[in-house]
C-alpha cells in the first residue's frame, strides 16, 4: 500500500471518527434536555399536588426538608444547613430516578419501607 493511500484513508478515518464524537455529543445532549425535562414536570406534579392537598403538602415539605443534604440546595428552600453529623438519607443516585432510602419512606411511614 503505498503512502498516499494510506495517508488518505488515515484522514478519513480520523473525519469519520470527528463525526462519531459530533454524534455522541448530540446524544448526550439530547439525554440530558430530556431528563432536565422530566424533572421539570416532577416539580410541576409536585407543585400541583401542594396545591390540592395540604396532606400532600406537607408530606412533600418533610421529604423536601430531609431529602435536601446540600448546603446550597437548602438555602433554595430557605432551609437552614444540616449539621455535619447529619445522616444522609437519600443517594445521589436517588435524583436520577432511584427511590428515597428506605430509612427516609419508613420514618414518613411511606409505602416501600
Amino acid at each position: 500500500m503505498s503512502d498516499d493511500r494510506a495517508d488518505k484513508l488515515k484522514a478519513q478515518r480520523e473525519r469519520i471518527n470527528a463525526r462519531l464524537r459530533q454524534i455522541k455529543g448530540q446524544e448526550k445532549r439530547a439525554a440530558r434536555k430530556t431528563d432536565t425535562r422530566r424533572k421539570i414536570l416532577e416539580g410541576v406534579t409536585a407543585l400541583y399536588g401542594c396545591a390540592q392537598s395540604e396532606e400532600y403538602r406537607r408530606l412533600h415539605e418533610q421529604f423536601r426538608t430531609r431529602a435536601l443534604t446540600l448546603p446550597g440546595d437548602r438555602a433554595v428552600f430557605g432551609l437552614p444547613p444540616l449539621p455535619a453529623s447529619a445522616p444522609r438519607l437519600v443517594t445521589d443516585k436517588a435524583v436520577g430516578g432511584e427511590a428515597p432510602a428506605p430509612e427516609l419512606t419508613a420514618e414518613l411511614g411511606q409505602p416501600g419501607a
